[in-house]
Order: structure tokens, then C-alpha cells, then sequence
């Protein structure tokens, strides 16, 4: 089956999602006095006790939330896969979303099976695009300045290109979930 690069989901309540999320960051991490640029996990249960509406948002929608990480990043984000077995994911913006783009490609002859891959720093293999040759892939998607959540298709090479943003590091919360949201890419 085919699925969409992403979807934006309607939140009514996003800034004050992103700001509880945000305060989570500041509370009860050390992440953001870290300055240590990329993924970075997140205790979900500790997350969702501490944000009673991105909770509410995620049980409105019956998803029951696996993994949280942040994604903390001050230039562009590499071409990558994410890895198998989650292909739906929602990510959340938190703060410093203009001035980025989210861009997702089609490959040409896309046969992954014939693509290298490597372990990830969490120990997960996957296809590795990186070296995919750019006359090989043609835009499907793209996605400036987020300001809802969205879900989306982590299994399309995918990248974040920095434009021109006003303020620094971009942070991303991702959520991946135990009845993983496919219906929501169709």
C-alpha cells in the first residue's frame, strides 16, 4: 500500500501543547542546557503526566504512545530512512519551527533491498539514502515552517533543510505508538 509523506493534523491547542512539552524540556531534563544537537529520548510516561493536554490529544484520537524523543537541530537534517518496524509517526512542534522545511522524496528504481545500510547510534539497521544520487530523487512533499503536528511516513527518505530561521536550536517532538496511525497516511 501506498501511503501519503504526511498529514497535518488539526490541533486547536498546539502552543499550548508545544509550551507544556517545552516546559517538560526545561523542567525535568537536562536537554536543553546540554546543547547536544540531535535525538534525544524522553521518559513518555513522565512526558504525558506532565502534559495533560498532549495526553488529551492522543486519547482523543485512541493512540497510545510507545516511544517520545525531541529532535534538537541548529542545520540541515541529513536524507535518511527511519527504520523499520514503525512506518507512522506524529511529530510535534515544540519551538523555532520558521525558517525549515520538512521535505519527503520518491527514489527512482526504489528497490530497497539493493540499498546498503548500517546501524543506527540506537543500534537499529536501516537503508542508508545517503549516498543516493540526486538525479535519482524527485520532491514528493514538503512542509515549511510546521505549525501543527503531523503525522508522517518515516519510511520515505526524508530530510529538514534550514531556510532562513530567525531563532535557534528547532525542536521537534516524535511520537511513535503501540496501534501504529497508518489509516492516518491513506
Amino acid at each position: 500500500m501506498k501511503y501519503k509523506p504526511y498529514v497535518e493534523l488539526h490541533c486547536k491547542n498546539v502552543k499550548e501543547i508545544s509550551n507544556e512539552i517545552y516546559n517538560f524540556l526545561r523542567d525535568h531534563t537536562d536537554v536543553l542546557a546540554s546543547n547536544l544537537f540531535g535525538w534525544k529520548f524522553l521518559n513518555s510516561k513522565e512526558l504525558l503526566a506532565s502534559s495533560s493536554s498532549l495526553k488529551k490529544f492522543f486519547t482523543e484520537r485512541k493512540l497510545y504512545v510507545r516511544d517520545s524523543a525531541i529532535t534538537l537541530i541548529d542545520k540541515d537534517f541529513p536524507l535518511h530512512i527511519d527504520p523499520l518496524p514503525v512506518i507512522a509517526k506524529i511529530n510535534f512542534p515544540v519551538i523555532n519551527t520558521d525558517g525549515w522545511t520538512n521535505c519527503w522524496y520518491d527514489i527512482a528504481d526504489k528497490d530497497f533491498s539493493q540499498l546498503p545500510t548500517y546501524t543506527t547510534e540506537f543500534g537499529h539497521i536501516t537503508e542508508d539514502v545517503s549516498k543516493v544520487s540526486t538525479d535519482k530523487l524527485s520532491l514528493a512533499a514538503e512542509l515549511k515552517d510546521m505549525k501543527m503536528p503531523i503525522v508522517f511516513n518515516s519510511r520515505m527518505a526524508h530530510s529538514v533543510i534550514k531556510n532562513n530561521p530567525l531563532v535557534l536550536p528547532r525542536i521537534i517532538a516524535s511520537f511513535t505508538f503501540n496501534n501504529e496511525p497508518l489509516d492516518l497516511l491513506k
